[in-house]
């Protein structure tokens, strides 16, 4: 994980976060809503597992049952495929943001720029046990609570994660911006 962390450390600039980050952006706009819409259904209670902060077996069930077999066929598809390459995308864009703006201050937070894999961790967790889920139902028309508290407590530590992640961001600006003043009343 060192040479990883060094490998980012090393190759992030600002070009380079631009660029990702219009990459993430592209990618979420011009394909990621695209798939989410084949499984959203109108006036649905529930139009999403994961974007909330945890869920629970009701959630879960209203989700399964407002939808039909081919809408939940999608959803797997799109938890399975589409999330996993978003998921991907996310971490490295933030992974780049966090090397590039702390940079500068690698020496004492060592690996702390990676610290968004766990998020994409956790989301590839929960698309695991929410394919588990709607696999499960789309066979006999149950799921295991199990596997709904594992897909919440997932998704919980995924948004946690991602707070702390913009945290990371927020405070990697800060320094940021004090260096390049700091060199500017300086010149």
């Amino acid at each position: 994980m060192n040479k990883l962390s060094q490998f980012f450390y090393r190759c992030s600039n600002l070009y380079l976060a631009i660029s990702i980050t219009l990459v993430w952006l592209f990618f979420l706009y011009f394909v990621f809503i695209d798939k989410a819409l084949e499984f959203q259904v109108p006036n649905a209670n529930v139009q999403s597992l994961g974007t909330a902060f945890g869920f629970d077996e009701t959630k879960i069930s209203d989700f399964l049952t407002s939808r039909s077999e081919e809408k939940i066929k999608y959803y797997i598809e799109l938890l399975q495929i589409w999330d996993m390459i978003f998921a991907l995308i996310y971490g490295i864009t933030f992974m780049v943001w966090l090397s590039f703006l702390l940079k500068h201050h690698q020496s004492g937070l060592c690996r702390l720029n990676l610290f968004p894999l766990n998020q994409v961790f956790f989301d590839f967790m929960e698309n695991i046990e929410l394919s588990v889920i709607c696999n499960q139902y789309l066979l006999d028309g149950t799921f295991s609570s199990g596997s709904a508290q594992r897909a919440s407590i997932y998704c919980m530590i995924k948004w946690t994660c991602y707070a702390f992640t913009i945290g990371l961001i927020v405070i990697g600006l800060i320094l940021f911006i004090f260096r390049i003043a700091g060199k500017k009343s300086l010149g």
